[in-house]
Protein backbone atom coordinates (compact mmCIF):
# COMPACT_ATOMS: atom_id res chain seq x y z
CA UNK A 1 0.00 0.00 0.00
CA UNK A 2 2.74 2.13 0.86
CA UNK A 3 4.11 1.87 -2.26
CA UNK A 4 1.28 2.80 -4.50
CA UNK A 5 0.95 5.88 -2.62
CA UNK A 6 4.14 7.06 -3.32
CA UNK A 7 3.36 6.00 -6.72
CA UNK A 8 0.54 8.41 -7.12
CA UNK A 9 2.61 10.94 -5.70
CA UNK A 10 5.24 10.82 -8.07
CA UNK A 11 2.67 10.57 -11.09
CA UNK A 12 0.77 13.92 -9.86
CA UNK A 13 4.06 15.84 -8.89
CA UNK A 14 5.96 14.70 -11.97
CA UNK A 15 4.01 14.03 -15.40
CA UNK A 16 5.42 10.68 -16.41
CA UNK A 17 5.14 10.03 -19.85
CA UNK A 18 2.86 6.31 -20.41
CA UNK A 19 6.49 4.93 -21.07
CA UNK A 20 7.71 5.88 -17.97
CA UNK A 21 4.99 4.40 -15.81
CA UNK A 22 4.91 1.25 -17.47
CA UNK A 23 8.31 0.53 -16.62
CA UNK A 24 7.70 1.72 -12.88
CA UNK A 25 4.84 -0.60 -13.06
CA UNK A 26 6.91 -3.82 -14.15
CA UNK A 27 9.86 -2.59 -11.32
CA UNK A 28 6.84 -2.22 -8.47
CA UNK A 29 5.36 -5.85 -9.68
CA UNK A 30 8.23 -7.66 -9.99
CA UNK A 31 9.37 -6.58 -6.25
CA UNK A 32 6.02 -7.32 -4.92
CA UNK A 33 6.31 -10.86 -6.38
CA UNK A 34 9.75 -10.84 -4.76
CA UNK A 35 8.09 -11.01 -1.33
CA UNK A 36 7.38 -14.55 -0.02
CA UNK A 37 3.10 -15.56 -0.05
CA UNK A 38 2.01 -14.00 3.34
CA UNK A 39 0.83 -16.58 5.88
CA UNK A 40 0.88 -16.17 9.86
CA UNK A 41 3.50 -17.35 12.03
CA UNK A 42 3.81 -17.65 15.61
CA UNK A 43 6.64 -18.37 17.86
CA UNK A 44 7.80 -21.64 18.93
CA UNK A 45 9.68 -20.33 21.83
CA UNK A 46 8.62 -17.06 23.17
CA UNK A 47 12.24 -17.04 24.79
CA UNK A 48 13.82 -17.00 21.36
CA UNK A 49 12.24 -15.94 18.40
CA UNK A 50 14.92 -16.22 15.44
CA UNK A 51 12.79 -19.54 14.58
CA UNK A 52 8.76 -19.73 13.79
CA UNK A 53 6.69 -22.21 12.61
CA UNK A 54 4.55 -21.60 10.04
CA UNK A 55 0.93 -22.35 10.41
CA UNK A 56 -0.76 -22.00 6.94
CA UNK A 57 1.81 -24.00 5.14
CA UNK A 58 1.74 -27.61 6.66
CA UNK A 59 1.60 -29.74 3.62
CA UNK A 60 4.30 -31.45 1.47
CA UNK A 61 4.04 -32.23 -1.69
CA UNK A 62 5.00 -35.22 -3.60
CA UNK A 63 8.64 -34.58 -3.96
CA UNK A 64 8.88 -34.11 -0.05
CA UNK A 65 7.11 -37.13 1.40
CA UNK A 66 9.49 -39.14 -1.38
CA UNK A 67 12.52 -37.27 0.11
CA UNK A 68 11.46 -37.61 4.00
CA UNK A 69 10.79 -41.60 3.27
CA UNK A 70 13.81 -42.21 1.50
CA UNK A 71 15.95 -40.66 4.22
CA UNK A 72 13.99 -42.69 6.81
CA UNK A 73 14.89 -45.85 4.72
CA UNK A 74 18.35 -45.09 4.85
CA UNK A 75 20.45 -47.96 7.21
CA UNK A 76 17.22 -49.49 8.03
CA UNK A 77 16.68 -48.65 11.11
CA UNK A 78 13.44 -46.78 11.39
CA UNK A 79 11.93 -48.03 8.67
CA UNK A 80 12.19 -51.23 6.58
CA UNK A 81 11.04 -52.87 3.39
CA UNK A 82 7.97 -55.27 4.77
CA UNK A 83 6.95 -53.11 7.53
CA UNK A 84 3.01 -52.51 8.12
CA UNK A 85 3.16 -48.54 7.25
CA UNK A 86 -0.42 -46.41 8.25
CA UNK A 87 -0.16 -42.64 7.66
CA UNK A 88 -2.49 -40.46 9.18
CA UNK A 89 -3.88 -37.19 8.28
CA UNK A 90 -4.06 -34.70 5.50
CA UNK A 91 -1.33 -35.64 2.67
CA UNK A 92 -1.96 -39.66 3.50
CA UNK A 93 -3.31 -40.80 0.00
CA UNK A 94 -0.47 -39.03 -1.37
CA UNK A 95 1.72 -40.93 1.31
CA UNK A 96 0.29 -43.75 0.61
CA UNK A 97 0.81 -43.28 -2.96
CA UNK A 98 4.77 -42.65 -2.58
CA UNK A 99 5.11 -45.47 -0.10
CA UNK A 100 3.63 -47.88 -2.56
CA UNK A 101 5.78 -46.49 -5.45
CA UNK A 102 8.43 -47.27 -2.97
CA UNK A 103 8.07 -50.69 -1.87
CA UNK A 104 5.08 -51.00 0.51
CA UNK A 105 2.23 -52.41 -0.99
CA UNK A 106 0.17 -52.62 2.30
CA UNK A 107 0.77 -49.10 2.92
CA UNK A 108 -2.79 -47.60 3.93
CA UNK A 109 -4.12 -44.42 5.20
CA UNK A 110 -6.52 -42.36 7.37
CA UNK A 111 -8.32 -39.81 7.16
CA UNK A 112 -11.82 -37.87 7.21
CA UNK A 113 -11.95 -38.35 3.57
CA UNK A 114 -11.61 -41.54 2.11
CA UNK A 115 -10.40 -42.86 -1.05
CA UNK A 116 -8.98 -46.37 -2.32
CA UNK A 117 -5.76 -45.47 -0.19
CA UNK A 118 -7.32 -44.14 2.49
CA UNK A 119 -9.82 -45.42 5.34
CA UNK A 120 -12.22 -43.32 6.93
CA UNK A 121 -11.01 -41.84 9.97
CA UNK A 122 -10.57 -39.45 12.82
CA UNK A 123 -6.79 -39.11 13.80
CA UNK A 124 -8.04 -39.02 17.58
CA UNK A 125 -9.74 -42.33 17.43
CA UNK A 126 -7.71 -44.50 14.58
CA UNK A 127 -9.78 -47.57 13.21
CA UNK A 128 -7.54 -50.27 14.03
CA UNK A 129 -6.46 -52.43 16.92
CA UNK A 130 -3.58 -51.91 19.50
CA UNK A 131 -0.21 -53.32 17.75
CA UNK A 132 -1.18 -53.02 14.44
CA UNK A 133 1.83 -51.47 12.53
CA UNK A 134 5.43 -51.60 12.49
CA UNK A 135 5.72 -47.70 11.25
CA UNK A 136 3.23 -44.65 11.83
CA UNK A 137 3.52 -41.29 10.18
CA UNK A 138 1.57 -38.64 10.63
CA UNK A 139 1.12 -36.49 7.57
CA UNK A 140 -0.68 -33.99 9.66
CA UNK A 141 1.73 -31.60 11.09
CA UNK A 142 1.68 -31.32 14.74
CA UNK A 143 1.64 -27.79 14.71
CA UNK A 144 -1.19 -27.74 13.02
CA UNK A 145 -3.69 -30.20 14.60
CA UNK A 146 -5.99 -28.86 17.73
CA UNK A 147 -5.32 -32.01 20.36
CA UNK A 148 -1.44 -33.15 19.19
CA UNK A 149 -1.24 -35.00 22.13
CA UNK A 150 -4.11 -37.45 21.55
CA UNK A 151 -2.65 -37.77 17.95
CA UNK A 152 0.69 -39.05 19.37
CA UNK A 153 -1.14 -41.55 21.99
CA UNK A 154 -3.26 -42.63 19.11
CA UNK A 155 0.18 -43.46 17.08
CA UNK A 156 1.21 -45.26 19.90
CA UNK A 157 -1.36 -47.49 20.66
CA UNK A 158 -1.46 -49.01 17.32
CA UNK A 159 2.21 -49.32 16.94
CA UNK A 160 3.78 -52.54 17.55
CA UNK A 161 6.57 -52.99 20.90
CA UNK A 162 9.53 -51.68 18.56
CA UNK A 163 8.02 -50.09 16.18
CA UNK A 164 8.81 -46.78 14.88
CA UNK A 165 6.44 -43.34 14.37
CA UNK A 166 7.22 -40.03 12.85
CA UNK A 167 5.75 -36.83 13.91
CA UNK A 168 6.13 -34.05 11.45
CA UNK A 169 7.39 -30.09 12.23
CA UNK A 170 7.60 -27.22 9.66
CA UNK A 171 10.19 -24.66 10.85
CA UNK A 172 11.96 -21.81 9.25
CA UNK A 173 14.66 -19.69 11.06
CA UNK A 174 17.80 -20.91 12.87
CA UNK A 175 16.36 -23.68 14.02
CA UNK A 176 18.10 -26.05 16.65
CA UNK A 177 16.56 -29.03 15.16
CA UNK A 178 16.87 -30.85 18.02
CA UNK A 179 14.63 -28.65 19.94
CA UNK A 180 11.51 -29.60 17.75
CA UNK A 181 11.80 -33.02 19.76
CA UNK A 182 10.65 -31.38 23.10
CA UNK A 183 6.60 -31.29 22.98
CA UNK A 184 6.68 -34.78 21.00
CA UNK A 185 8.71 -36.03 23.74
CA UNK A 186 6.30 -34.96 26.27
CA UNK A 187 3.44 -36.36 24.76
CA UNK A 188 4.53 -40.07 24.80
CA UNK A 189 3.56 -42.35 27.29
CA UNK A 190 5.39 -45.86 26.00
CA UNK A 191 8.13 -44.89 23.76
CA UNK A 192 11.36 -42.54 23.60
CA UNK A 193 12.36 -40.47 21.05
CA UNK A 194 15.28 -42.06 18.57
CA UNK A 195 15.90 -39.44 16.16
CA UNK A 196 15.35 -35.88 14.63
CA UNK A 197 15.99 -35.76 10.60
CA UNK A 198 15.20 -32.20 8.28
CA UNK A 199 14.17 -32.40 5.39
CA UNK A 200 14.13 -29.05 3.37
CA UNK A 201 11.76 -27.09 5.88
CA UNK A 202 10.16 -30.20 7.26
CA UNK A 203 11.55 -31.50 10.91
CA UNK A 204 10.74 -35.34 11.37
CA UNK A 205 10.87 -35.90 15.22
CA UNK A 206 11.07 -40.03 15.24
CA UNK A 207 9.96 -42.21 18.05
CA UNK A 208 10.31 -46.13 19.05
CA UNK A 209 7.52 -47.80 21.46
CA UNK A 210 9.45 -49.74 23.91
CA UNK A 211 9.26 -53.76 24.28
CA UNK A 212 8.17 -54.17 27.72
CA UNK A 213 9.37 -57.83 29.28
CA UNK A 214 6.38 -58.10 31.56
CA UNK A 215 4.18 -55.41 31.27
CA UNK A 216 3.04 -53.00 28.10
CA UNK A 217 1.78 -49.21 28.04
CA UNK A 218 -1.09 -48.93 26.48
CA UNK A 219 -4.07 -45.94 25.90
CA UNK A 220 -7.87 -47.17 27.36
CA UNK A 221 -9.80 -44.62 26.60
CA UNK A 222 -8.24 -40.95 26.48
CA UNK A 223 -5.53 -41.95 28.87
CA UNK A 224 -2.95 -44.18 29.06
CA UNK A 225 -2.43 -46.92 31.81
CA UNK A 226 -0.22 -50.28 32.01
CA UNK A 227 -1.85 -53.43 31.18
CA UNK A 228 -0.27 -56.47 32.25
CA UNK A 229 0.46 -60.05 30.57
Amino acid sequence: MMELRLLKLQLIYHNYSPKILLVKIFILATAMASIPCFNFVYTVDQRDNLYTVQASNLRMNATEIQSAIEELLKGGEWLNYGDRALALGRNSAKTVMVMRKLGFPDAIGVDKKPCSLVKRGDIYALPFKRRSFDFVLSTAFIDGVSIPAKMVIEMERVLKPGGHGVVLRRMYGHFPVMKAAAPVASYLKGSDIVGVRAVNCTIMVIFRKRVFRDFNVEKVSDAAQIVYN
